[in-house]
């Protein structure tokens, strides 16, 4: 990674575009510096490409250390130290990495496309098994310390309860309910009271007690035409809900009634922004930050790039937000398929 030395930053957005995008230029290949210039929202100096996976980012997450924890397809989980943006481990997983739960500073858990959820040790690079699906794991999430969820693409919804042997430094799992949804699932996020809410591939959202015996959906709700790739919780129950090649996202008001409205905006990633608006990609590549109340909107580029894709973006800790990028032409070149990091 090239470190970029501050950049001035004037009060007007258009110049300040060109300022970044001239001087990115300079160190950065044409198409970088075009996709780096789009985030006016966040410069107050320094933007960081975060290169050196070989194939598409899948997924994004953030240690309570503060640093970054990436899964790509080039079967690897790379750890980056988001103050320089250099890349501090790699460690060499056998498939490709699909999802990520932070445990500690010490352990993730990753879902994988052979099926399987495996604990990695950041200390030691070592792995275990956790558990199996029985096709390939598209989404998992963090319900408390001791419990954990993961999707599959057929379908199956799985809770797991993990117990940590502080002396050892290892962890007990098990399965303890299994849901079976009728299509794959993209996406799923822990509620409230034991309750769990998915986003399928035909764009249903379901919601899951797993408090009950039963391993019926409580409540099935047909909001999008086309895989639900994101959800996301608000406060007051709200939801956020994003068909990726709907181009829609819903705010579902509760999900125990049949109020939902339509955002007006196109993401293919999204999250949160510390501020409570949300920050996303559209497939245009458009970046778009988006006030949830009043609907208000701004596009940070109006610039296309075609090589690259975000597919994923997490807030960290401090409010700074990196994006994941998708490979849609399958050119693996060496370094070739970063992250960005807006500071």
């Amino acid at each position: 990674m090239t470190n970029i030395p501050t950049i001035p930053i004037t009060n007007a957005i258009c110049e300040r575009r060109n300022i970044i995008t001239k001087y990115l230029c300079d160190f950065l290949s044409t198409d970088v510096a075009k996709l780096t210039s789009m985030y006016d929202y966040y410069l107050t100096g320094k933007i960081h490409i975060l290169k050196g996976h070989r194939d598409s980012v899948w997924c994004i997450n953030v240690l309570p250390n503060g640093k970054i924890v990436s899964g790509s397809s080039d079967h690897t989980i790379r750890i980056w130290d988001p103050e320089t943006g250099n890349c501090e481990k790699i460690l060499y997983h056998l498939h490709c990495v699909m999802c990520i739960i932070i445990l500690s500073n010490e352990h993730i858990i990753i879902g994988d496309n052979s099926y399987e959820l495996h604990i990695w040790n950041l200390e030691n690079h070592k792995s275990e098994l956790f558990g199996r699906h029985n096709s390939e794991i598209l989404c998992c999430t963090k319900i408390s310390n001791e419990m954990i969820v993961s999707g599959s693409r057929c379908g199956e919804i799985k809770i797991w309860r993990l117990n940590c042997l502080d002396h050892k430094k290892e962890y007990i799992k098990e399965c303890i309910k299994t849901f079976q949804n009728d299509n794959s699932v993209f996406s799923i996020i822990h509620l409230h009271d034991k309750k769990i809410v998915s986003g399928d591939s035909s764009g249903w959202i379901k919601l899951w007690d797993y408090s009950q015996e039963s391993n019926d959906c409580a409540i099935a709700r047909h909001e999008h035409n086309n895989i639900v790739h994101s959800l996301i919780a608000l406060s007051n129950e709200r939801i956020i809900s994003v068909s990726w090649n709907e181009s829609q996202v819903k705010i579902i008001k509760n999900i125990t009634n049949e109020l939902s409205e339509i955002l007006g905006v196109s993401y293919g990633c999204l999250n949160v922004l510390p501020d409570g608006r949300l920050i996303g990609c559209s497939d245009g590549e458009i970046i778009k930050i988006c006030n949830i109340d009043n609907k208000k909107k701004f596009n940070l580029n109006e610039s296309d790039f075609t090589t690259f894709t975000p597919h994923c973006c997490k807030v960290l800790l401090d409010g700074r937000v990196v994006f994941g990028f998708y490979n849609n032409f399958g050119n693996n070149e060496d370094d070739n398929n970063y992250l960005v990091l807006i500071t």
